[in-house]
C-alpha cells in the first residue's frame, strides 16, 4: 500500500511541473515518435507533446532486412505524412521550436556515401522518390519560419537501379559480341564445349531432384523494383532558406537544384554552422557568386563552421570570412578549379575530392590542422598560414612526378603542392601521408618514360618536429612497390615517437630490379637512426621481400623501441597454402596475438603479431619463422 501511494505521488509531482519545465524535459527524447507516446499518460499530455522545443524525425540507422523491402518504404512514406502533420499543426498556431530534425537517410556508420554514378550511398534508399520539391520547400519554409537555433534536413539520393543494370547488361551484351567475333575460327570447340555443359546440366539437375528442399541452396531477396519508370528519374529543385533565427543548418538535399536568393546583410546573422550537401547549383542568375555572398562575413557575421560536400555547379568559390571561420570543408565539389579563401581565424582546413582544382589563394595565418589531397601545382598555389599547421592530414604524395611540365595539363601529374605543404610547414608535429606510385604513368596518352619522372623524396626537408607519423600506402593500382619510397620518408623524421603504416600495397611484385620503384635503394635508408620511436603498427602486411626489409630497417633504426604490431593480409589468391616467413628477433621476441582458421585446409594460423623488447638483462630474442598467412 506504501508503494502505491508513492508512486501516485511521484505522478502527482511530474503532472504538477509547469508547461515550460515539461515541454524541456521532452526535448531531450531521441524521436518524435517517443514524445508523442508522452500523451496516453493523462488528459494534460495528450497535446502537450506538439508543443515541445524540439522535434527529431528520423528513419532509423538502417532498413529492415538486408535488402530494400516494400515495409522499408511504406515505414518511409509514413514517416513522411508524419512529418508534413505535425509541422502543419505547428505552423497553424504553436510556438516556435528550438531544434528540428528531418532525415530520411540512415544514419548507420556503415551507410557510406560514395560520389559516382549508380553507386551512392551502401544503403538503397527507394523511398527517396516519394520525396517531392513541394515537400521540401515546405519543410524548408516551415525552418526559416519557426525554428530559431538548429535544423537538420537529410534527404538521400534515388538510387539508379533500372540505369544500373541497364549499363551492365549492355556492358555484358558487347563483351558477349565481341567474345564471339574472336571465336569464330573455333565453332567446333564451342560446340562440343556445349554439349559437355549440357551432359554436365542434366547430370546436375538429375542430383537436384534427389535433395530435400530443406537442403537446397540458400537464394538472395530479389533486388526491389521501383513501382513506375518516374520514380527513378525524380528531380527536385529546392531554395535556400535564409534565416537571422537560425544558428546552426545542415541540409542534405538528394542531388536537388539549389536555388540560392538574393539576400541582404545580416541575412544569416545567428548562424554559427552551416552544412549543405548533395546538391546541383542552379546554372542561372549566377548563384554560385550569390553562395559566395551569402556565406560572406557581410551576410554570415558570426559563422564559425562551414562544409560544403558534393555540389555540383561551383567552379570558382570565394571566402571572405574574415576573423569569424574557425573551421571549413570542402568535400567533392568536382567542378571546382579556383579557390580563394580570406579567413584569418581559421584554424582547420580541409580540401578532399576536389581533382580539378588548380589555383588557389587561402589567407589563414592561424591555421593548425590542414587536410588537402589536391591542391594543384605550386605554382599557383598562395598560401599564407604554413607557418602554423601543426597537423597535416590525408597529404597524397606520390612517389614521384613528371621531371618537366610543359603545360598546364601537365600540372595534375606533378604532385609538386603536396612537396610545397612538407617544405613550407616547419612546425608540424602529426604528419599523415597517403603514399602512391604515379599510376598515371601507364596512360599511353601520356607517353612518360622512366627518365622523365624524379622521386618525390629528393625535394621533401627533414621534419624534425614530426613527433607521430601515419603512412597509408596505396598501390594495389600498380605492380611497383612503394616501401623504398616510405622507408626514405621515415628516413626524413628522425624524432618521431609512434609511427603507424598501412601497406595497402599490390599483391603482386615488381619483377625489374632497376625500375625506378626501388630506387635509389641507396644508403640514405640503411643507417637511419630513430632514437624516439617507441611504438610501430603495420597494417595489411605481405610477407614479400619489400615489406620485409622494411621491418628489419626498422627493427635495427630503432635502440628504444617498446612494441612493433604487425597484421596480415588476409587477401585471397587462387591457391590455398599457409607459408612461414622469417623474421629475426633483433633483442625482443615475436608473439601472436589474434588467430583465424580454415576448416577446408584444417589449420589454424595467426593473422596479427607483436613484438616488445627482451625484459630481462641478457635475455636477447634469436629468429622465428611466423606461421603467418593463408594464401587462398
Amino acid at each position: 500500500m506504501e508503494s502505491a501511494t508513492t508512486t501516485v505521488a511521484a505522478v502527482d509531482l511530474i503532472s504538477g511541473l509547469h508547461d515550460d519545465v515539461l515541454l524541456r524535459i521532452l526535448s531531450f527524447l531521441p524521436a518524435a515518435s517517443d514524445v508523442a507516446r508522452t500523451s496516453v499518460l493523462s488528459r494534460r499530455w495528450r497535446h502537450l507533446w506538439s508543443n515541445t522545443v524540439a522535434l527529431r524525425f528520423a528513419i532509423g540507422s538502417e532498413p529492415k532486412t538486408y535488402r530494400y523491402t516494400q515495409a522499408d518504404r511504406d515505414e518511409a512514406r509514413r514517416l513522411i505524412a508524419v512529418v508534413n502533420n505535425a509541422l502543419e499543426q505547428r505552423a497553424a498556431g504553436g510556438p516556435d521550436m528550438e531544434d528540428l530534425e528531418v532525415s530520411f537517410v540512415y544514419s548507420s556508420e556503415d551507410n557510406t556515401y560514395i560520389d559516382g554514378p549508380y553507386i551512392g550511398y551502401s544503403y538503397r534508399h527507394y523511398h527517396a522518390a516519394d520525396i517531392t520539391s513541394s515537400h521540401v520547400a515546405t519543410w524548408l519554409q516551415f525552418a526559416m519560419c519557426h525554428v530559431t537555433r538548429r535544423f537538420t534536413l537529410a534527404v538521400p539520393t534515388v538510387p539508379k537501379r533500372r540505369q544500373h543494370y541497364a549499363m551492365m547488361a549492355a556492358d555484358a551484351e558487347e563483351e558477349e559480341d565481341h567474345n564471339n567475333d574472336d571465336d569464330d575460327d573455333n565453332d567446333d570447340d564451342i560446340e562440343a564445349e556445349e554439349e559437355e555443359e549440357e551432359k554436365q546440366e542434366g547430370d546436375d539437375e538429375a542430383v537436384d531432384d534427389t535433395v530435400n528442399e530443406e537442403e537446397e541452396e540458400w537464394k538472395p531477396m530479389p533486388e526491389y523494383e521501383y513501382e513506375t519508370k518516374e520514380e527513378e528519374e525524380r528531380v527536385l529543385s529546392a531554395e535556400l532558406p535564409f534565416s537571422a533565427k537560425i544558428k546552426e543548418m545542415s541540409l542534405t538535399l538528394g542531388k536537388a537544384i539549389l536555388t540560392v536568393p538574393a539576400t541582404h546583410a545580416g541575412a544569416f546573422r545567428s548562424l554559427t554552422y552551416i552544412h549543405i550537401s548533395h546538391a546541383r547549383l542552379d546554372a542561372g542568375a549566377d548563384h554560385s557568386n550569390r553562395l559566395d555572398h551569402l556565406l560572406s562575413s557581410s551576410c554570415s557575421p558570426n559563422l564559425k563552421k562551414l562544409q560544403l560536400k558534393y555540389i555540383e555547379g561551383i567552379s570558382e568559390l570565394h571566402l571572405d570570412a574574415t576573423g569569424t571561420l574557425e573551421e571549413l570543408l570542402i568535400l567533392g565539389l568536382r567542378d571546382l578549379w579556383s579557390l580563394d579563401v580570406d579567413a584569418q581565424g581559421l584554424c582547420v582546413l580541409g580540401v578532399k575530392e576536389c581533382f580539378g582544382i588548380s589555383s588557389v589563394r587561402i589567407s589563414a595565418p592561424r591555421l593548425e590542422v590542414l587536410a588537402c589531397e589536391q591542391m594543384g601545382h605550386a605554382d599557383k598555389l598562395r598560401f599564407d598560414g604554413a607557418s602554423s599547421v601543426r597537423c597535416i592530414e590525408e597529404l597524397h604524395l606520390s612517389s614521384h612526378r613528371l621531371r618537366h611540365c610543359e603545360n598546364e595539363d601537365d600540372y595534375y601529374y606533378d604532385n609538386s603542392a603536396a612537396v610545397w605543404f612538407l617544405q613550407h610547414c616547419v612546425v608540424v608535429d602529426r604528419l599523415m601521408v597517403n603514399v602512391t606510385w604515379p599510376w598515371w604513368c601507364s596512360q599511353k596518352k601520356l607517353h612518360v618514360e622512366e627518365t622523365d619522372l624524379e622521386d618525390n623524396t629528393l625535394h621533401i626537408p627533414q621534419l624534425p618536429n614530426v613527433r607521430n607519423l601515419k603512412i597509408e600506402v596505396y598501390g594495389w593500382l600498380t605492380e611497383h612497390n612503394i616501401e623504398a619510397t616510405v622507408s626514405k620518408l621515415i628516413a626524413k623524421c628522425t624524432e618521431i615517437e609512434d609511427l603507424c603504416i598501412d601497406l595497402n600495397a599490390s599483391r603482386q611484385v615488381c619483377s625489374d630490379q632497376n625500375c625506378i620503384c626501388n630506387h635509389p635503394t641507396g644508403s640514405e635508408v640503411q643507417n637511419i637512426s630513430l632514437g624516439n620511436l617507441r611504438t610501430i603498427q603495420i597494417h595489411d602486411f605481405v610477407p614479400f621481400d619489400n615489406p620485409l626489409r622494411l621491418v628489419h630497417l626498422l627493427l635495427t633504426s630503432t635502440p628504444v623501441l617498446e612494441r612493433m604490431t604487425l597484421e596480415l593480409n588476409t587477401i585471397c589468391y587462387d591457391s590455398r597454402e599457409v607459408i612461414q616467413f622469417h623474421i629475426p628477433c633483433y633483442g625482443g621476441c615475436w608473439e601472436p596475438k589474434d588467430w583465424q582458421s580454415d576448416h577446408e585446409l584444417a589449420t589454424t594460423w595467426a593473422t596479427k603479431y607483436e613484438w616488445t623488447r627482451a625484459g630481462k638483462e641478457g635475455e636477447v630474442g634469436g629468429t622465428r619463422d611466423l606461421d603467418g598467412l593463408c594464401i587462398h
